[in-house]
């Protein structure tokens, strides 16, 4: 059975923004474990595609556990700023979803 990805509760440490010279606030790395955490991803899915997966998708990636996986980027306010969704399958990764 493949070992689950592990989850960082500190990011990295603080980067320069390409288009300014202030520093970023580092995120923080959440595993969507519920789907009460599933309203973040279909906030930024509804934004960026013009043909978004649905919540009842997401329910079933959720229920496909140690294969589906989805994680939230946030901001150190707990605003959601991206996530990330990919299946490990046997030794491959395969990334779904980057936004």
């Amino acid at each position: 059975m493949p070992k689950s990805p592990e989850t960082k509760s500190d990011a990295a440490p603080a980067t320069l923004s390409a288009h300014t010279s202030t520093p970023m606030s580092p995120w923080a790395i959440e595993q969507v474990t519920s789907p009460d955490q599933i309203d973040a991803v279909l906030a930024i899915e509804e934004a960026s595609f013009t043909n978004p997966w649905t919540r009842v998708m997401y329910l079933a990636e959720l229920e496909n556990a140690g294969v589906s996986y989805c994680f939230l980027a946030k901001e150190a306010d707990g605003r959601v700023v991206g996530f990330c969704s990919f299946w490990h399958v046997l030794e491959e990764l395969h990334i779904k979803i980057v936004d």
